[in-house]
C-alpha cells in the first residue's frame, strides 16, 4: 500500500469507527506505529484530524462531502431548468460554483445566436468581475468578504471593471437587496451577464445561475425582463434542492 493509500486508510477508520489511539490504529491497519504518527500529523496539520487522548476526525470531511453532493444534485437539478430558460430568452444559460476564490463554469446552455458568449466549460474567472461571482461575494459572511479583498487583487479588465473596493460593495448590497447581480461588460467589453444565487435546503448558497450575451443584445431594458427570468429560474433549482424561503 503506498503512503497516501495508507493515510486516507488512517482517516476512513477514524471516520468510519471513531476516535483511536496511534496503537490502535497500528493494530487494525497492520502499520507501523511510527507511519501511523507521522499520517497523523499530516492529517491534523491540514485540520482534518484533531488530536488529544485519542485523535478524532473533524468536519471537515464533512463539509468536504456536502460541497461533492450539492455539486452533483445541482447539475442535475439545473440541467432541465437551463435547457427551457434558454429556449425561452436564447442567450447562454450557465452554470457555475465557487472555488478558491473563482468562479468555474460547470454547465452551459448554448444560444441559437451566430452571436454569443464564447467562453467554454471549465474556465475560471475572477469573481469580482463577474455577475455569478458577485453573487457568491454578496453570499460571504463579512470576515470572509474581509478575507477575500484581502486574497484576491482587484484588477481591470475592461474599462468597466470594478477595482474599487467601495464599488464592489455597492454591487454586493444592490445583490443583497435585490436578488440578482450584473456583470456590465466588466469581465469582456463585449459580453453582459446577470446572474442569481441557487441555494440548498440550508440556504446557503451552493452555486449561480447566469444568462449572458453580446452588449448589443444586452441593454438595460432587456437586462430588467431577464432580472425576473433569472430569478425565477434560480429559485425553482433552489426549491428542488430543497431551499424553502
Amino acid at each position: 500500500m503506498k503512503s497516501a493509500s495508507k493515510m486516507f486508510a488512517v482517516l476512513e477508520s477514524l471516520c468510519e469507527d471513531g476516535d483511536a489511539g496511534v496503537s490502535e490504529l497500528a493494530l487494525k491497519l497492520g502499520l507501523p506505529k511510527s507511519s501511523i504518527f507521522r499520517f497523523l500529523s499530516v492529517l491534523v496539520e491540514n485540520g482534518y484530524v484533531k488530536s488529544g487522548k485519542k485523535y478524532q476526525a473533524t468536519l471537515k470531511t464533512f463539509r468536504l462531502g456536502v460541497m461533492v453532493r450539492d455539486r452533483i444534485d445541482v447539475v442535475g437539478v439545473a440541467r432541465p431548468v437551463m435547457e427551457n430558460l434558454g429556449k425561452q430568452v436564447n442567450e447562454t444559460i450557465s452554470l457555475g460554483f465557487f472555488d478558491n476564490n473563482e468562479v468555474v463554469y460547470i454547465h452551459k446552455v448554448e444560444s441559437s445566436e451566430t452571436v454569443q458568449s464564447n467562453y467554454t466549460v471549465g474556465c475560471r474567472m475572477g469573481a469580482y468581475c463577474t455577475a455569478q461571482g458577485k453573487v457568491f461575494l454578496a453570499n460571504l459572511t463579512p470576515s470572509e468578504f474581509e478575507v477575500y479583498l484581502e486574497t484576491v487583487k482587484l484588477e481591470s479588465r475592461t474599462q468597466k471593471t470594478i477595482i474599487s473596493t467601495e464599488k464592489l460593495l455597492e454591487e454586493i448590497r444592490f445583490i443583497q437587496t435585490h436578488g440578482y447581480g450584473i456583470d456590465d461588460g466588466e469581465y469582456d467589453s463585449h459580453n453582459k451577464c446577470i446572474a442569481a444565487p441557487i441555494r440548498n435546503e440550508l440556504g446557503r448558497c451552493v452555486s449561480a445561475l447566469s444568462i449572458s450575451g453580446p452588449d448589443f443584445r444586452m441593454g438595460r431594458n432587456r437586462i430588467n425582463e431577464l432580472s425576473k427570468e433569472i430569478i425565477m429560474a434560480s429559485e425553482m433549482i433552489s426549491k428542488h434542492l430543497g431551499y424553502r424561503k
